[in-house]
């Protein structure tokens, strides 16, 4: 625990994580913008979620497993809920990040627009297990 302490003395962490993730909330919101989906960046810099809406045609249940599997095959890893950053992340992670979920969210909305996105999933659609 000492040793955890000290990091936060010596470095200053709190400040380095609240610029990575409001770097990275932004970006996403904006390619949101960019790209026409409604999905977003909710919550804390620090502490958030990508989120979806549903459309007429897909549940976002559906949108959020294609992004997931579409940004693994890139090398970034999201759970299905919230993500947190930490002082590892760096200007570079957070650009890397940003350039694979506008190369993910692009496939979407080609998906819905080329009406072949449930095509796109190549395995389960995510399920709800806990609901508290």
């Amino acid at each position: 625990g000492m040793a955890v302490v000290d990091e936060f003395l010596e470095k200053d962490i709190i400040k380095h994580c609240w610029k990575m993730g409001q770097t990275l909330k932004d970006g996403i919101n904006d390619l949101s913008i960019k790209i026409g989906l409604d999905v977003e960046w909710k919550g804390l810099p620090v502490r958030g979620a990508i989120t979806f809406s549903e459309t007429k045609e897909y549940s976002k249940k559906l949108l959020h497993s294609i992004f997931l599997q579409e940004c693994i095959k890139n090398g970034i890893m999201f759970g299905p809920g919230e993500s947190l950053l930490c002082y590892s992340h760096n200007e570079t992670d957070i650009k890397k990040t940003l350039i694979v979920i506008e190369d993910s969210l692009k496939k979407i909305h080609k998906g819905i627009e080329n009406k072949n996105l449930k095509n796109m999933l190549e395995g389960k659609e995510m399920e709800t297990v806990m609901t508290f």
